[in-house]
């Protein structure tokens, strides 16, 4: 409360604020492990300090267990990811011959989720989870057949779909982030390989996570032909947030933004994401800002776009996971990359076009 007093005192934003919420904070809702759960997976997460699950996280578990098809539709942060993680490495463990394929949008959140599951699989006496993209080595694509897991995107699956048909005969599970980035064509492209995963193996079932689909149910049917069980309601704990919507007279808004991050990154000390629309946006933001900073700020100034080569992003990515950026501007490319980072401010900059991704962005 007191930073909102403060940034509109000393930037003088009365005339220009629209609108401002507070959104309380939300506890966390806590529930023990299920009973079944594998004393090794028990003790994985216990050594990660894992100790209890979110109570959507136990429900997806439990309807997976039970043979269910999945969406889960909870906020960003929400912990999605081990949600789907959890029934998947159960079932694994239980049966030596099935097999996962696990598709993410990125070949960059492909590697990192494949570093994140590692150790849990080593444990389990499940090998090693194989990230494969079009940067892996021939030796690596041909540890595909003998693998337990395969984390890759759809172009990578396209390409290889026939080759991987031993890996894919045995799949019990696809497992798809970011569903709602599969629309259009890349949604009917993305049907078409359901359902060749499907005529190798009959038994599969679909277990998909985003934040961002208007119609879960209906959008997941048309994907892959069946009906999921929908989960949306989430057990994160939410912090108290403040949202202020602005309008400065037109043509004022780059400068308003750039001195909105310059107050809250220099005079309250808190690390800001900025969500521009498009990558020109992105750069225009750069440089107003780094006008607006001290010089020595230069380095502590990031921007993230499909623009940028592979090592910028990663070199980026990097920097944002190290707590080293003080001001990240960023393109919905960041949503669908790698994960990390944690911001106590954000400005979005300009509406970004659906409420679906505007929820998104103020969860991010």
């Amino acid at each position: 409360e007191e930073v909102v007093e403060r940034l509109v005192y000393r930037l003088q934003l009365g005339k220009v604020i629209r609108e401002h919420l507070f959104l309380p904070p939300r506890p966390p809702r806590l529930v023990p492990f299920p009973e079944d759960l594998l004393p090794p997976l028990r003790q994985a997460l216990l050594r990660r300090g894992v100790r209890s699950l979110y109570h959507h996280q136990l429900k997806a578990y439990l309807s997976v267990r039970r043979g269910a098809h999945l969406l889960l539709a909870t906020p960003t942060a929400s912990g999605k990811s081990w949600a789907l993680f959890l029934p998947l490495l159960q079932h694994l463990a239980e049966n030596p011959s099935s097999t996962a394929l696990l598709l993410f949008p990125t070949k960059a959140l492909a590697r990192e989720k494949a570093r994140e599951l590692e150790g849990v699989f080593e444990e389990l006496g499940l090998g090693r989870p194989l990230a494969l993209d079009g940067e892996s080595p021939p030796g690596e694509r041909r540890m595909a057949l003998r693998a337990r897991a395969i984390l890759t995107n759809p172009e990578m699956l396209r390409w290889h779909l026939e080759e991987w048909w031993p890996f894919l005969s045995r799949a019990a599970f696809l497992l798809v982030d970011e569903l709602h980035l599969h629309q259009g064509l890349g949604g009917a492209a993305l049907a078409g390989l359901a359902e060749k995963i499907k005529a190798f193996s009959p038994q599969v079932r679909f277990l998909c996570a985003s934040a961002t689909v208007g119609d879960p149910r209906g959008f997941f049917r048309r994907l892959f032909g069946a009906s999921p069980l929908v989960i949306a309601e989430s057990g994160a704990p939410v912090p108290a947030r403040h949202l202020l919507s602005l309008r400065p007279p037109p043509g004022k808004e780059p400068h308003l933004a750039s001195l909105l991050a310059r107050h809250l990154v220099l005079e309250e000390g808190l690390d800001c994401l900025v969500f521009a629309r498009g990558r020109q946006e992105a750069e225009m933001l750069l440089a107003r800002m780094a006008r607006l900073f001290p010089r020595w700020w230069g380095p502590l100034l990031r921007s993230y776009h499909a623009g940028l080569l592979p090592e910028e992003r990663k070199e980026a990515e990097r920097e944002v996971g190290g707590r080293r950026v003080g001001v990240f501007i960023c393109t919905s490319a960041w949503e669908v990359g790698v994960e990390g980072g944690e911001f106590r401010a954000g400005i979005l900059f300009g509406y970004p076009g659906s409420r679906e991704s505007f929820r998104q962005r103020v969860e991010e």
